[in-house]
């Protein structure tokens, strides 16, 4: 069997609050080197950003938009559970985050993989790679235990009837899992046997476990094609985490310019070591110092790409990194030229406003 159709696939991007100004140049980057189509999702959007979508998506037929309205952000896990149930798109259903950018043709290699896999996944952190990404359930790992292979949700692509197989044996869908209360008890017993019940499986994991235990073919590949800053959201979010800068260093609340620094990573981490910030792990909850580290590392490089996407967009005064990592100064430094080259090529769309004439979408050659 041949690779798929890559017109009758849809990616569904989840936007959330404060993400669309800024974030809406790496969707054209995605429609230049691919011709998928793409579902903007609203995540308790902003009226303006929810009208900015809306006049994205009436310009060109390859993109459509819905949301859910609500006082707060839905769940990612739920949103893409939501979505599945919502919109029937054929025989995948695929996501990525909004902060991915393709700087190359990524369609062929996608559709490669999925001639071969029930799940194909890509786009690790660009701060985090090289990382610890094996031996739990958390987003970033990319191997459960035993090397279990796992997928993210940066960028996926599941293929429908396996999706609806686990769902319909097992109940389970992409939602997080944080404490063993929370899985239904027979999914609880078949991974008790199999010396997996180890909570807390993060979004679409306990799926993804699932599947493997099914016999399904799971691939996460790094594309070179495709760049992903990661984590970014909350950077972005109207008013920053003011409470996190507080207990971090106040007296950053009173300058405009974003200056990351080894001093910072390490409160940062101490502070996530103690269980408390604003991780996935929620206060009181005292974490190893690894995670800790890796929390606080992808704090400060969300805030760092948020300030420079700020710069970029808002004029900002553009922000600073000074951490001792070399390989990690010159990954971050790869990703701002990625940035930057984007919003040189689409520096028209960027700064069309809503409602403007209706775009022609071509692919690079």
């Amino acid at each position: 069997m041949g690779p798929p159709d890559p017109e009758a696939i849809t990616f569904n991007i989840v936007y959330t609050p404060g993400t669309v100004r800024y974030l809406k140049v790496a969707l054209y980057s995605l429609m230049d080197q691919s011709r998928f189509r793409f579902r903007l999702v609203g995540n308790a959007v902003q009226p303006a950003e929810a009208t900015e979508l809306r006049a994205l998506a009436g310009r060109t037929d390859r993109l459509e938009v819905t949301f859910f309205s609500a006082p707060r952000m839905l769940p990612h896990g739920l949103v893409l559970s939501l979505l599945f149930d919502r919109f029937h798109d054929g025989e995948y259903f695929a996501f990525c985050d909004p902060d991915i950018f393709a700087v190359g043709p990524f369609e062929r290699p996608v559709l490669e993989r999925l001639t071969r896999y029930d799940v194909f996944s890509s786009c690790y952190h660009v701060g985090l790679r090289g990382e610890i990404v094996e031996g739990g359930f958390h987003g970033r790992c990319l191997f459960g235990p035993g090397h279990m292979p796992l997928a993210t949700t940066f960028f996926a692509i599941y293929r429908r009837a396996a999706v609806e197989r686990i769902r319909r044996k097992w109940g389970i869908l992409f939602e997080r899992y944080l404490f063993p209360d929370y899985i239904p008890g027979p999914v609880a017993e078949l991974l008790r046997r199999h010396g997996i019940l180890r909570p807390p499986f993060d979004t679409a994991k306990l799926l993804n476990a699932l599947m493997n235990l099914e016999g399904m073919a799971i691939c996460y590949e790094d594309l070179p094609e495709l760049c992903h800053i990661g984590g970014i959201a909350r950077a972005l979010a109207p008013g920053g985490d003011w409470r996190l800068q507080l207990q971090v260093e106040p007296l950053r609340l009173l300058g405009r310019r974003t200056v990351i620094t080894e001093r910072r990573l390490r409160r940062l981490q101490l502070l996530y070591l103690g269980g408390n910030g604003s991780g996935r792990g929620g206060r009181g909850v005292r974490r190893s110092e690894e995670a800790a580290r890796l929390l606080a590392l992808r704090s400060c490089i969300a805030e760092y790409f948020a300030a420079y996407l700020k710069h970029l967009v808002d004029g900002a005064p553009r922000p600073v990194m000074r951490l001792q990592d070399k390989a990690l100064r010159h990954r971050l430094a790869e990703m701002c030229a990625v940035i930057q080259r984007a919003f040189a090529r689409f520096a028209d769309r960027v700064a069309q406003p809503p409602g403007a004439a209706q775009y022609r979408w071509s692919r690079a050659a």
